[in-house]
């Protein structure tokens, strides 16, 4: 590296001055010098054939060729031909020194980038073509490259086309082909050589989709398609996602459209199927809720006169211990099935884990009883025989009474359907650690191993072949599942076989502290005679529920009439003027809805207190309810205490 250059001083201008008359050279020197701010190094030569020498014998080239037109052994041209074909022009920018006037253009276009006419060269007029050469130069040489990289780019551009594995198609400014990848012949359906014939040819299907694409790209935009159909000629539809962008030839405009496609046709059939599968599990989900709340509204009908002919034998003070016994087991049992009505409607709770419990200390010999009465009207009718091995100690547990319970019903009673008339059940207890386990076995069908850790699974059954004489819902073993671990326990399903019976192992962890004494339930005690008395009308097509709610009213003291459907209520309103009526939503003739609307239309109606009674206890149908007119909205079974009080909140006529 030069001494100039380490220091950060630019080097000299470097000048090649062609000239053999050394006046002319003696004169243009210091020009050039006065002209300009540069500092400059000449090397001078005489002819032309000391020029071609000196350039070759360069390890750099000129900065500046300064070249006099009129030489001992050649002109200008001469010289700016020699140097084209020994390929040394254009090796650095020229600049013609002349006195013949029309020689100007004749030197430009020989390659010169300036030329002088020494009549009216001056510094300025010198250092300015010698400075409009260098840059005319440098811009020529720019394009140069520029041409080159763009002229390789295009034969890359065309090699990567040719061999991708994608498809992939260069298209001329008319829509032909300029070159194509493998895949996209195979995708197309071409063969052979297709450059330079049309797309829009070739596959007349897709002609005038892609005449307005081509064009849009023409115009300098980039487009692309997440997924096209199209017919092919055979019938077969196909689905591509696509892009198309404009290339540029060697001269820097839009030569035309670059496209790449992909059959995405696999994909789009598996995306379809997938939404087909999601839609019927959808549905499928829907019809579950559907079927449980149908289940909910139907249980619920027969339950209303149940638990009404409860409250009747309680009111006529009926005083047989056996018909006490009798009694309370049955009122037990029927709260005990509303509870699980209720939470049949939540069973998306359950499954998802939101259920609440409400816990407290109890003996665990309490909700097996409990689960006993439940099974054995099902156990009795298959004639089996059921063993109980529990031990005579307490053991406590921290638990729903009445969703553990429902657990060993649930196995109880799976143990009941699928085994043979007159089989064994054994219910047994042990304890174990800190835990007690409670075992339920039958000599049963049994589980085949490959269902062992499936039965636990929401409507997961048996195959319909295996099961014997009764089926389920398939979801008491899901529930059975969620509510002990709800409860910080675990369940097992053991089998042999297929004919070999099962077993359902539950594990739950002992209370950690003494249990508090338990305390029988509260007893209910008879209404008091009403602090008013209303008059009340009962409307409902269940006569069994309305001649039970109706006795239990006039008991305490009402005023009651009963109807059978909508139409003979709102006449019988007319007439008695009821204070209450109570109207069952699912009534021929005109629905509880339609009549609480007539109702509210007469001058009368609005006195009256409208209850809405129904086993649909979802909130659009509460909602529904309000909108129609009705006060109040009751699921069946009634509460009859509730009722009570809230008939007895009603003001006294003209307080």
């Amino acid at each position: 590296m030069s001494v100039e250059l380490a220091m950060g001083v630019a080097a000299p201008f470097h000048i090649l001055y062609v000239e053999d008359a050394p006046d002319e050279y003696a004169d243009a020197r210091p020009m050039l010098v006065r002209g300009s701010a540069r500092r400059y190094k000449f090397t001078q030569v005489n002819t032309a054939a000391d020029a071609l020498r000196a350039l070759r014998e360069m390890a750099t080239p000129p900065d500046c060729i300064l070249l006099d037109f009129s030489l001992p052994d050649m002109d200008a041209l001469q010289l700016l031909a020699e140097l084209r074909a020994g390929k040394l022009l254009p090796v650095a920018p020229v600049v013609v020194l002349t006195v013949v006037a029309d020689s100007g253009a004749k030197v430009l276009f020989a390659g010169a980038q300036e030329f002088v006419g020494k009549s009216w060269t001056s510094p300025e007029s010198l250092t300015r073509a010698v400075d409009s050469a260098v840059d005319r130069y440098a811009l020529t040489r720019e394009r140069l490259r520029v041409t080159d990289a763009l002229r390789a780019s295009d034969e890359v551009l065309r090699l990567f086309v040719r061999n991708a594995p994608a498809a992939v198609a260069q298209f001329d400014q008319e829509m032909r082909y300029v070159c194509a990848s493998g895949r996209w012949l195979r995708d197309y359906g071409l063969t052979g050589d297709v450059t330079g014939r049309s797309h829009g040819e070739l596959v007349p299907e897709l002609r005038d989709e892609w005449t307005q694409i081509h064009e849009r790209v023409l115009a300098g935009e980039t487009l692309y398609s997440k997924g096209d159909r199209s017919e092919q000629a055979d019938g077969r539809v196909r689905w591509r996602q696509w892009e198309a962008l404009p290339w540029r030839d060697a001269t820097g405009g839009i030569g035309g459209v670059l496209m790449a496609a992909e059959d995405i046709t696999d994909r789009v059939q598996a995306e379809e199927e997938l939404l087909r599968l999601a839609n019927e599990v959808a549905e499928a989900g829907r019809r579950k809720d559907e079927f449980l709340a149908t289940l909910a509204h139907e249980l619920r009908n027969p339950l209303a006169p149940i638990r009404n002919g409860l409250r009747l034998l309680k009111l006529a003070n009926g005083g047989a211990v056996a018909t006490e016994a009798v009694r309370s087991m049955i009122e037990r049992q029927t709260e005990q099935l509303v509870h699980l009505v209720d939470d049949l409607l939540d069973v998306s709770r359950i499954g998802s884990g939101k259920l609440r419990l409400r816990t407290e200390r109890i003996d665990l010999a309490v909700v097996l009883h409990s689960a006993m009465d439940t099974s054995r009207p099902l156990m009795e009718a298959a004639g089996h025989v059921l063993t109980v091995d529990l031990p005579t100690a307490p053991m406590f547990v921290d638990a729903d009474v009445t969703r553990l319970a429902q657990v060993f019903a649930n196995l109880l009673n799976n143990a009941a359907k699928f085994t043979d008339h007159g089989g064994r059940i054994r219910l047994a207890v042990a304890c174990e650690g800190g835990d007690v386990l409670v075992s339920v076995t039958d000599t049963g069908i049994g589980i085949p191993s490959a269902m062992l850790l499936n039965v636990f699974q929401m409507f997961s059954q048996l195959d319909q072949s295996l099961e014997k004489t009764q089926g389920g819902l398939g979801i008491g073993l899901c529930l059975v599942k969620q509510l002990v671990e709800l409860h910080g326990g675990l369940v097992e399903a053991r089998s042999a076989g297929l004919g070999r019976g099962s077993e359902f192992v539950v594990r739950l962890p002992l209370a950690q502290s003494a249990a508090r004494e338990l305390l029988p339930p509260p007893v209910e005690a008879p209404p008091s005679a009403p602090s008013r008395r209303c008059r009340v009308v009962v409307a409902d097509d269940n006569v069994d529920a309305a001649e039970s709610l109706s006795a239990l009213l006039a008991i305490v003291g009402h005023e009651v009439r009963t109807v059978g459907d909508g139409e003979m209520a709102v006449a019988l309103a007319e007439s008695f003027r009821p204070d209450v009526m109570l109207l069952d939503i699912g009534m021929p003739t005109l629905n509880g809805h339609d009549a609480a609307r007539r109702i509210r239309q007469q001058p009368w109606g609005g006195q009256v207190m409208l209850i809405a009674l129904t086993g649909w206890g979802q909130e659009e149908v509460r909602l529904r309810s309000l909108e129609a007119g009705f006060d109040r909205h009751l699921v069946k079974p009634v509460n009859f205490a509730d009722l009570t009080r809230l008939l007895s909140s009603l003001p006294t006529p003209g307080a």
